[in-house]
């Protein structure tokens, strides 16, 4: 077969997107059989079938009746994916990625995107070359000084997976292992690098790098302009697009008479945020009925301030998203309208887009409406104020939460997955650095919250689903059996007989049943999320498993997700009847990049995090960890430090001589200076042996086991 996917590509790239008839496909296909002389011209057939079939999924030849037409060039667009040893695979959406060896990727790196040729097929992946370049995902990168040659200075690229070398031309004195922010230059030089051993040269042609600046250590602004450029984020508004505080209130207080809105300011509303969150999408207000509740979600009107044809709403849907850094945000909207005229501070009358919820006493939702508000935000919570609230005999609060346990009882009923994992909370000082890594706690108020906005984000995409109109959804998929059958061989290596049938809400709990007060408890539920398949946006509904919805999307934070402002403004064209804003192309573009950008702000959000844990975890080098086994990987085991939930790695040196980790099985290792066997969920005593912050890893030896 791969023989004969070698020809059809050098047939389909020589034709140079002229239509070829079937015809001529079997005349290839009767000298291909004559040439292999074992197979039968049916078995040929089905051959050419199967790989007609493949070079149509990856978009470059389409099918008709009587021929098939190539694509010229001959090539598909794709994002490059590196590893650390330098093999690439190129990303598109096809079946599988592209496998992209290390001497065929013309010096693309990470995240570029490019253009490649398919050059042949091994085993369930097409092989494939870098032709050109398209777009360099950054040209900025943080960089380390590594060696000094007589002209220049060599220098590696640190947050690249396979840390690219490059060279540096600077008139700036700089030593060894001095962090760096440099500059890709257009062109490569030839460089004479002194061989580890000897006086010996070698010779290595590398692109050229210029200095930009020099990073100052231990710095709490240094780990976050690395991280901005890691993942390329936008930086902070410096353009008013026109925004201007005078006439934004002279515009606010004449739509306050528009008699089309719905005022709500006499009914009592409040906020529930974190302690300093400066931004607030999303507002509540709850009426008791004798039969039930009526349950109002107000969420602040950005539509009404960003016109879809604007360029302050281009460059919204490029930052996609707002960046929460620390204690510092990059945010999707210009200040004046995030923390001002679009945020629901207490005390404020603001422009809603308003959901009103009827539930019966049961909480069972009997109708909805979406409609254009007035509100008054009579009460700002922090989460502690509201849960002090909830917890009195009673409240303002009260008949919220009543309302909120009966909504988490029932969707825990219909099959909910909800594992609750707390989360570390980063603690910073006012001048912003990291004084403590404490364990997040989930507050009855977090839940109260949750379930509104859950409610509301239902509604929503029920009210498209039913209209049947173009819309935006959060689809969530089923983890494939491929992720279960990983599940049930790491619970069968902690020595549990109870396996998962599937990964029903009723098979986890069972799980998590047998599992209760095991040492493994916990591990096992940041196992199963690891093999949850992320949510994505889509302009098709597929529903949200996790959740147990059939409808489901995102409309409560339009001030920080480009997503949610999609969709208040096609449930607005269709209340008012007017030309929807969005049509299905325009959809599935939306979809895919407010779903990549999403993917990059998480990275970048974590990769903060692991970098303030660092500078944290280095205070306590003397201090006694106490870490459980969570994998492996061929540098060593990797571990979950129990009180601070962060990542770190025990190197091989420490467990064996040999070099290389002695798995015994797919899930576990022997360590041979131990004399032990190690699995996911066993516990161990550590000592804090490095810290790199080039790699942004922790490194731990064994103390003990306990």
């Amino acid at each position: 077969m791969k023989d004969l996917i070698e020809k059809y590509l050098t047939k389909f790239k020589n034709k140079r997107g002229e239509p070829v008839v079937y015809e001529e496909i079997r005349h290839w296909n009767h000298k291909y059989n004559q040439k292999k002389k074992k197979k039968t011209p049916a078995e040929v057939e089905n051959l050419s079938r199967t790989v007609l079939d493949e070079l149509e999924a990856y978009g470059l030849i389409s099918q008709e009746k009587n021929k098939i037409i190539p694509v010229h060039p001959f090539c598909v667009e794709a994002t490059l994916s590196t590893t650390r040893t330098g093999v690439a695979f190129a990303e598109g959406g096809f079946p599988n990625d592209i496998f992209i060896p290390p001497s065929s990727r013309k010096q693309a790196k990470h995240r570029d995107r490019v253009l490649v040729e398919i050059t042949g097929k091994s085993r369930e992946k097409f092989e494939g070359k870098v032709l050109e370049i398209i777009q360099s995902f950054t040209d900025f990168f943080s960089a380390r000084v590594t060696q000094k040659t007589h002209d220049s200075y060599i220098i590696e690229l640190m947050d690249l997976p396979d840390h690219p070398w490059g060279a540096l031309v600077s008139k700036d004195r700089l030593e060894i292992n001095d962090y760096i922010v440099v500059e890709e230059m257009s062109q490569s030089v030839r460089v004479a690098i002194p061989e580890r051993h000897g006086a010996n040269l070698a010779f290595r042609q590398m692109p050229v790098y210029r200095l930009h600046e020099k990073y100052a250590k231990d710095s709490v602004q240094t780990d976050i302009n690395r991280v901005i450029l890691k993942y390329n984020l936008p930086g902070q508004y410096q353009e008013t697009f026109g925004l201007n505080k005078k006439e934004l209130k002279n515009i606010v207080e004449k739509e306050y008479n528009n008699q089309k809105r719905v005022n709500l300011t006499q009914i009592f509303t409040y906020t529930i945020d974190g302690k300093d969150a400066k931004d607030f999408d999303d507002a509540i207000s709850l009426v008791k009925k004798e039969n039930g509740y009526v349950a109002y979600v107000h969420i602040a009107d950005v539509s009404f301030f960003v016109s879809a044809d604007s360029d302050l709403n281009k460059e919204a849907i490029k930052r996609g998203n707002s960046y929460y850094l620390g204690n510092v945000v990059i945010p999707m909207l210009p200040p004046i309208l995030s923390e001002e005229f679009c945020s629901l501070k207490p005390k404020t009358k603001r422009l809603a887009f308003t959901v009103e919820m009827h539930f019966d006493k049961d909480a069972r939702l009997e109708l909805y409406y979406f409609y254009k508000s007035i509100i008054f935000i009579d009460k700002r919570f922090t989460y502690d104020e509201a849960e002090n609230e909830i917890r009195k005999t009673r409240s303002i609060l009260t008949d919220s939460w009543e309302l909120a346990v009966k909504l988490i009882r029932q969707r825990d009923n219909a099959g909910r997955i909800d594992l609750n994992i707390s989360q570390p909370v980063m603690v910073y000082d006012k001048n912003g650095s990291i004084k403590d890594i404490i364990a997040g706690k989930i507050l009855k108020s977090n839940r109260l919250i949750e379930e509104f906005m859950l409610s509301a984000n239902f509604c929503a995409a029920d009210f498209g689903a039913q209209n049947e109109f173009p819309f935006l959804y959060r689809n969530h998929p089923v983890p494939g059996k491929e992720n279960q059958s990983t599940l049930n061989k790491i619970i069968s290596g902690l020595g549990i007989e109870s396996s998962m049938k599937d990964f029903s809400s009723g098979e986890i709990q069972k799980m998590l049943d047998v599992l209760k007060n095991h040492p493994a408890e916990v591990i096992f539920q940041h196992l199963l999320l690891r093999q949850f398949s992320p949510a994505v946006y889509s302009a098709e509904n597929h529903g949200h498993w996790a959740l147990k919805m059939d409808n489901y999307t995102h409309f409560t934070s339009p001030i920080r997700r480009y997503a949610d402002l999609v969709v208040h403004r096609q449930i607005h064209a269709w209340l008012d009847r007017i030309a929807l804003t969005y049509n299905p192309g325009d959809l599935t573009f939306i979809a895919k990049e407010t779903s990549r950008l999403e993917r990059l702000a998480m990275e970048a959000e974590r990769a903060l995090q692991r970098l303030n844990a660092i500078r944290f975890i280095r205070k306590q080098k003397n201090q006694p960890f106490r870490g459980i086994v969570t994998g492996f990987h061929t540098l060593g085991i990797i571990v979950l430090l129990d009180q601070y939930q962060i990542e770190g790695m025990i190197p091989v040196s420490e467990v064996s001589n040999s070099g290389e980790l002695k798995m015994t099985t797919e899930y576990s290792a022997f360590l041979p200076r131990f004399q032990k066997s190690v699995y996911p969920g066993v516990a161990l005593n550590l000592t804090l042996k490095e810290v790199k912050w080039e790699e942004i890893r922790l490194f731990f030896s064994i103390d003990s086991f306990p």
